[in-house]
């Protein structure tokens, strides 16, 4: 068996810093490969070397990185392999990625630099003036702006009409939705609206509802653009300026989108004001240079460091289906083609789940290598003719099926399993890599002021923690948006490569209906989507390679999905950008799910009241958001309140403690904030929602109350806009 090698630290600090920079030049320092021999005896020269295949080249570069610890036979595979990649090198090319440097990035204006200096994540060093101060123009590709994607949510926060009343009151409303129309003034005092739910039961003549009480359900938003109307993608690096470029290699289809690429270059850049704009404007983006310029250590990722620290602990496991391509020697599902068990093309992605541990997985993950560099070993025994003619009687006897168009698709022989969820939340044991992790900039690190997951008070697992996926060339994580739509950060660790595919978020809808024709849930199903079915439905698709070391933000919202074509790990957490935009999506998102009975994992309410106590506004648009929320949450809390108490309950205090978890519905899943509705169930105390416990008998229930009135009261009138003028989106 063998590891993820570990490089022993050097007490001189220069050359410290050596080995870490090449240890991660071309990925992360992988696999031991003393026990890896292959026996290649009677080698022969192909007659002709095709293009490396993808196992291939990640096998490559296995064998580059562990150059010193191969053995004769193990070199004589790297030798051939480094051979035909030279041959076939200047055909290797990225069409879909747009690179960027930091130069070419809109610089910030002086009010965006203003309110980052604010809010203290404008990070510059101290000989340093701040970044040169211009007007934000569009370069490079074409960046919707934040205003146009909010545009496109459907949620209302402006000050309507106040003349609105009902004829009849109900003792609670129809619906509470966080999406209602607010029927107030935003800079209503608590008291007035405390004095106003209190109508609702002493007065009901002479109530007026604060909010919508029959707001309808959220709908999903609705493209800004279809197939016909796209415009075309913006130059690809080597179109015109004089470089060929292949018809063959250039996207032809305006719907597959260019991905941003943009290439940190130095410290100061991976700090700039004007990456974290970039990246928070875009629906998915490409960050490659970031952990080397920061002088992170990933190999505290790898598997041979897993192995030091936690070996016993349980991992998840997806056991997903793979299917063996016309290419012999990658035994799996190419990332375009996703069929079932019979061969027929297919949206469902087969997988079931188990446990194991970190131990077992890194012994299978080492296992898969050894079994594809025995293979290679083989093919290149037996290279040249009578090795292709070999090779094409095997591929013509794989078994296959004719689908209903007449198109044969090949059946699944192979299993493979991919280990998912590695809790790296515990801060004694995975103090080191937490550490590691605290070199991002602010707007990527799991804690940071200008996260507002860091607000939450609570642990929410893979969100405001680290979670490390272990991975074999194949592995599938299915297409789906972040947890009520927040922005995600993904490293890959490496050695392998990953192939990632996305769909901006204004799209979801479209995406979600062709998952309802297909009996495919959205939220809650494992699906995997065909490309050439996204584009005929006006789908526009981002597909590109993340390389060891490279950074991807996904943007809020994302439709998203990942396949590993080598051997690597993953890490990976959520932010939330402080930003209208991101808390608008966060709202629909946390509406729908209500809708779909699919729990939030991530409580708006409590998450609103934390940022109003934490947080000095300084943006217009994100203020009036977070106050329309609060409107809602305190006066709905009032109404439930007023509500218990005509029903003879009297509220019992109990306080909220410090990291204790938020609540919800036992049968509704949605969050119960600060009145809690239970009742002892075999010995137990679950927690219910008002309406779920007026359902049953509300004799049996116990009201608890966490925050006092007096509290909430105070945190909302102490919430205030700290206007700067001329201030954007960045906060």
């Amino acid at each position: 068996m063998f590891f993820f090698p570990f490089v022993c630290r050097v007490n001189i600090k220069i050359a410290h810093f050596q080995v870490k920079q090449n240890r991660y030049q071309n990925g992360s320092v992988v696999w031991r490969m003393g026990e890896l021999a292959a026996p290649l005896e009677g080698m022969q020269e192909a007659v002709k070397a095709p293009p490396l295949e993808a196992t291939q080249l990640q096998m490559l570069r296995l064998l580059q990185m562990n150059r010193e610890r191969i053995n004769e036979s193990e070199r004589k595979v790297l030798d051939e392999l480094e051979c035909r990649y030279k041959l076939h090198e200047s055909e290797v090319y990225e069409p879909f990625l747009t690179p960027h440097t930091m130069a070419s990035l809109p610089c910030c204006t002086e009010a965006e630099l203003s309110v980052l200096k604010e809010t203290g994540h404008l990070m510059l060093p101290p000989d340093n003036k701040p970044p040169k101060v211009t007007t934000p123009s569009k370069k490079g590709y074409e960046m919707e702006s934040s205003e146009a994607r909010m545009q496109s949510i459907n949620v209302k926060c402006e000050e309507p009409d106040q003349d609105l009343s009902i004829t009849s009151t109900s003792e609670l409303p129809t619906t509470f939705s966080m999406l209602s129309q607010i029927n107030v003034p935003l800079d209503i005092s608590s008291t007035e609206l405390m004095e106003m739910c209190r109508k609702r039961v002493e007065q009901p003549s002479d109530f007026k509802p604060i909010f919508d009480e029959m707001c309808p359900p959220p709908v999903a938003p609705n493209p800004l653009t279809d197939a016909s109307s796209v415009k075309s993608s913006p130059p690809l690096p080597g179109q015109g300026n004089g470089s060929s470029v292949s018809a063959a290699a250039a996207p032809s289809n305006p719907l597959l989108k260019p991905t941003p690429l943009v290439v940190v270059e130095s410290r100061k850049d991976a700090q700039s004001p004007e990456l974290q704009k970039f990246c928070e404007q875009a629906p998915i983006a490409l960050i490659r240079g970031l952990t080397s310029v920061l002088k992170m250590d990933l190999s505290l990722f790898s598997t041979k460091t897993l192995l030091e620290v936690a070996s016993d602990q349980e991992v998840e496991v997806n056991h997903s289906i793979f299917v063996a391509t016309l290419v012999r020697t990658q035994y799996r599902m190419p990332c375009d083609l996703n069929v079932d068990h019979l061969g027929s093309p297919t949206w469902n992605c087969m997988s079931t789940r188990s446990f194991t541990t970190i131990q077992k997985y890194a012994t299978y993950q080492a296992e898969t290598f050894k079994h594809s560099l025995k293979e290679e070993s083989e093919k290149l025994r037996q290279a040249g003719a009578k090795y292709a003619a070999q090779q094409a009687a095997e591929s013509n006897s794989a078994k296959k099926r004719r689908g209903p168009n007449g198109d044969e698709y090949p059946m699944p022989t192979k299993l493979i399993k991919f280990g998912t969820n590695v809790d790296l939340s515990d801060d004694v044991r995975w103090k080191t890599q937490l550490q590691e992790l605290a070199k991002m900039p602010p707007f990527c690190r799991l804690i940071a002021g200008c996260n507002m997951l860091s607000h939450l008070g609570h642990t929410v697992l893979g969100m405001n923690t680290v979670q490390l996926y272990m991975k074999v060339p194949g592995s599938r994580t299915p297409a789906h948006q972040e947890n009520n739509s927040f922005a995600s950060i993904n490293i890959n660790i490496g050695p392998g490569d990953c192939e990632w595919f996305g769909c901006p978020y204004e799209y979801w809808g479209t995406i979600e209906q062709i998952c309802r024709k297909k009996n495919i849930d959205f939220l809650r199903g494992s699906f995997w989507p065909n490309i050439e079915d996204l584009i005929e439905e006006g789908v526009p698709v981002y597909r590109f390679t993340q390389k060891a070391g490279d950074l991807v933000w996904v943007g809020g919202g994302c439709v998203h999905w990942v396949q590993a074509t080598g051997w690597c790990n993953n890490i990976a957490w959520n932010v939330a950008p402080m930003t209208p935009n991101q808390m608008q999506i966060s709202l629909v998102s946390y509406e729908w799910n209500k809708l779909q009975s699919y729990k939030s994992l991530v409580p708006l309410q409590h998450l609103a009241w934390q940022l109003a106590k934490n947080i000095r506004f300084t943006n217009q648009k994100m203020f009036n958001i977070l106050k329309g929320i609060l409107i809602r949450s305190l006066s709905f809390c009032k109404m439930v309140a007023d509500f218990a108490n005509s029903h003879g309950k009297s509220l019992k205090p109990q306080a909220r403690q410090k990291g204790e978890i938020t609540h919800y519905c036992t049968l509704c899943e949605i969050e119960v904030f600060n009145i809690l509705f239970v009742k002892e169930v075999n010995g137990k105390f679950p927690v219910y929602c008002v309406y779920c416990s007026r359902r049953c008998d509300l004799q049996d229930f116990i009201v608890l109350q966490q925050i006092p009135f007096a509290d909430l009261q105070k945190i909302y009138d102490e919430m205030t806009l700290n206007l700067i003028p001329k201030a954007s989106l960045i906060c």
